[in-house]
């Protein structure tokens, strides 16, 4: 079974259900161990990491409508980084992203389009800007 790490929304997450944000708070030595040892495997031992990135515009690379900087948004400055501290990681980056999107589609269409790639990692921007109350 596949572990999933959710990265910038755990804080958020975490407030929204009332928990104490001192409780959160990761331990830089342990944070993401299992991911980072996997993402250090050498060929033909590693495994393909698939890291998705679902919400709204700015992961799809909206900035300046009506060009879309795919190469300057999220996923590309994050493979990037990833790429140079692991470089024998097979990494996928998977954008789910819809530009104009609201919460409520985003929430929606989670299961079919970003479920579906089974991830390892998730990058959730800006799906939780409605009221927690309204999701099912």
């Amino acid at each position: 079974m596949k572990t999933i790490f959710f990265l910038p929304m755990v804080l958020i997450g975490f407030l929204v259900l009332g928990q104490n944000a001192d409780s959160v708070k990761a331990n830089p030595s342990t944070y993401l161990s299992d991911l980072k040892k996997e993402l250090q495997i050498a060929w033909p031992k590693n495994n393909t990491i698939n890291m998705v990135f679902h919400g709204h515009s700015v992961p799809a690379g909206y900035f300046k409508t009506p060009q879309v900087n795919t190469l300057s948004a999220y996923l590309a400055l994050a493979l990037k980084k990833i790429k140079a501290l692991y470089p024998y990681a097979v990494v996928n980056v998977i954008v789910t992203a819809i530009g104009g999107e609201n919460s409520v589609s985003g929430v929606s269409r989670f299961d079919d389009d970003v479920l579906v790639h089974q991830p390892d990692v998730l990058f959730p921007i800006k799906v939780l800007t409605m009221p927690i109350w309204t999701m099912n």
